[in-house]
Order: C-alpha cells, then sequence, then structure tokens
C-alpha cells in the first residue's frame, strides 16, 4: 500500500473534529497500514499533496486550537481552515518582506562605516 492510500485509509473513519488524529499517531498507524517506517515529515507532505489533488484528501483539516488530523464535516470548516491558511501565508510574506527591508537598509547604513575599516 502506498502511503497516500494508507493515510486516506486511516483518515477515513476520522470525521469530525472529536476524532482527531494526533500526527505522531497518524504516523505509527500509517506505518502499520502500509507496512513500512514513515516519518513525520513525509506525513506532512503526503496530506499536503492529498489536499491538492484527491477529492477526500481535500477534506483533511486541522486546528492551532484542536490537537490533530480529521476530516472535515462541511465545506465551511475547510473554508475556515483555509481562511487559517491564507492569513498564516499573508503574515509571512509581510515577514519576509520586512526581514529584506530591514536587511537592505542595514547593509546601507553599515557599508560606510567597513569602508572607513578596511
Amino acid at each position: 500500500m502506498i502511503l497516500h492510500e494508507a493515510i486516506l485509509a486511516v483518515m477515513s473513519d476520522r470525521v469530525g473534529r472529536f476524532r482527531a488524529i494526533e500526527r505522531r499517531d497518524l504516523v505509527r498507524a500509517v506505518q502499520i497500514e502500509c507496512g513500512y517506517q514513515v516519518d513525520d515529515r513525509s506525513i506532512r507532505d503526503a496530506i499536503q499533496e492529498l489536499r491538492r489533488s484527491h477529492p477526500l484528501g481535500s477534506l483533511i483539516v486541522s486546528s492551532p486550537d484542536w490537537s490533530g488530523y480529521w476530516i472535515a464535516e462541511s465545506v465551511e470548516e475547510v473554508q475556515e481552515f483555509v481562511r487559517r491558511k491564507r492569513q498564516t501565508a499573508a503574515n509571512m510574506f509581510m515577514d519576509a518582506r520586512s526581514q529584506i527591508r530591514l536587511a537592505r537598509e542595514y547593509k546601507r547604513e553599515a557599508e560606510p562605516q567597513m569602508r572607513m575599516f578596511a
């Protein structure tokens, strides 16, 4: 059984946040299901791919307010998950833009001083 199929098999009965499975338990369950070792990173990458490419995978959600992964009970629940992801992405983009701007400012200010000591 391939990794994606194993994840879907484990997740298929995890409908609703009260049936959520924590990632470490998902890793163990998938290892049993597929019969070989997988690590946390592989599980996260596979879930990300399933969310983009598989109908059931598109329903896999999580929340910082709740532990683990589960199958959403509604499209609204998926929309809430996506809203949070978009907000996180926007924050990461603003952080990156600020970091580059500040680094450029610092380098412009530090450059004349560096020349004096060269």
